[in-house]
């Protein structure tokens, strides 16, 4: 795939007109790699007994309890960029409570975490931890921003290590429980051509250390629609995983028995990039679309899912992005802003005054900081009151015998005051 971006895209970007990789509009699934190898399992979880893949029940929890040391040297640490990217600050609550239920929190993050490759982040306001999706392990990080370090790792069994998946969502339900999807890589390696082999919701109790249950997501649809990534979960604990290779919602229950195609892309185009993010109003389901580059809703209660335009205003209304990748409505803005990573132009700020979300004004973007770099802005994460920007390096050398890199340290950026400054 490295070999294909140098020898065909890169040039043709460059001749195009003075820009270079860094800039040029590569979708992030188009960098991802992994080898084909079909799965078909589905777990059940029996409280007090763990279920291996095959059906067998664990005697113990596969976490052993103990905190696994992520760190290491690299040769791959991102450049220092001075006091734009200082690093964070944490307050007592007597200076600064946030409206998060975690401590105020602000300034630059670097985690240090050997070959973590971050591609989405969610914030347990329980504990104050953030789970990170390590993309190329297969696995969780446990990330806590107080101490500035990984504090645990949580491995799936059968699955953490499997050179043909990816893990590209981790989201916190409302119990405090990780809804966790793991996917086909080749999917994401082939732009679609490829959406053969199984994707997973895994269902994830990180302070016992256990896999509750998982849900074949691929059976639900008999594998015309792949490429799941991320997940947002309703009032009643359903959860919602969206499809990219074609647009396609799963609605799953909330003890993982039953799923139902909630959404699917009519006249499905496997190649079209589609549905990428989503995020929770209410009722209200906000979804991106690479496509188009347009935002939708879609009303969670409604039995089936019937995907509603959201027009744009302001300068931007063709579209905001062909890059769009991980969404984030702030919990401090009373879901009346939506920050929509791209890939290489950063952060999109779109507003709804009114929280309904029937038209949003385009306000601005967040320039990616890590740009000419080569870093990608794939989510956005609310810590202590603070908006962050995650960063992913899909262009890093592979180590032999891995689908990442050697890189150690990972920048979380902090673009609070930027996105402020659009709001006025």
């Amino acid at each position: 795939m490295r070999d294909f971006l140098e020898t065909f895209v890169v040039p043709a970007l460059l001749f195009a007109g003075s820009i270079t990789p860094a800039h040029a509009k590569i979708s992030s699934s188009v960098l991802r790699s992994g080898k084909l190898r079909a799965r078909n399992n589905t777990w059940g979880y029996i409280p007090g007994v763990h279920h291996g893949s095959n059906g067998e029940v664990w005697k113990k929890p596969w976490n052993d309890g103990k905190l696994h040391d992520e760190m290491s040297e690299s040769t791959s640490a991102p450049p220092s960029h001075g006091n734009k990217l200082d690093g964070p600050s944490a307050f007592t609550p007597s200076s600064g409570a946030s409206r998060l239920g975690c401590r105020a929190f602000s300034g630059n993050i670097t985690v240090n975490a050997y070959q973590l490759y971050p591609e989405h982040a969610d914030l347990n306001r329980d504990d104050c931890l953030v789970y990170l999706s390590a993309l190329y392990k297969t696995s969780v990080a446990v990330y806590d921003p107080y101490k500035n370090q990984v504090v645990d790792n949580i491995d799936l069994p059968g699955m953490s290590g499997d050179p043909s998946l990816h893990l590209s969502g981790v989201v916190v339900d409302a119990q405090g429980l990780l809804s966790v999807i793991v996917d086909a890589g080749a999917a994401f390696d082939t732009e679609g051509q490829n959406i053969a082999g199984d994707n997973f919701l895994v269902k994830v109790d990180p302070v016992r250390g256990e896999v509750l249950w998982r849900k074949n997501l691929t059976e639900v649809t008999n594998g015309v629609y792949g490429g799941f990534q991320d997940a947002a979960h309703d009032t009643h604990g359903n959860t919602f995983v969206v499809g990219t290779f074609p647009s396609s919602i799963i609605k799953v229950d909330a003890n993982g028995s039953t799923a139902i195609p909630w959404y699917l892309q009519p006249q499905p185009n496997q190649t079209v990039h589609g549905l990428t993010g989503l995020a929770v109003k209410g009722n209200t389901l906000l979804a991106t679309d690479a496509s188009d580059g347009q935002l939708y809703r879609f009303n969670m209660a409604d039995k089936m899912g019937h995907k509603v335009h959201v027009p744009f205003q302001g300068n931007q209304t063709a579209g905001i992005g062909s890059g769009v990748d991980g969404i984030l409505l702030p919990s401090q803005f009373n879901g009346t802003v939506l920050l929509v990573s791209d890939n290489t132009d950063g952060t999109v700020v779109l507003r709804s005054s009114d929280g309904l979300w029937t038209s949003a004004e385009v306000l601005g973007t967040v320039p990616n900081a890590y740009g000419s770099q080569n870093g990608f802005t794939v989510d956005n994460v609310e810590i202590g009151g603070s908006l962050y920007s995650v960063i992913e390096w899909f262009l890093d050398d592979k180590v032999p015998g891995s689908l990442a890199g050697n890189r150690t340290q990972f920048p979380i950026v902090d673009i609070t005051k930027d996105v402020l400054a659009l709001l006025k």
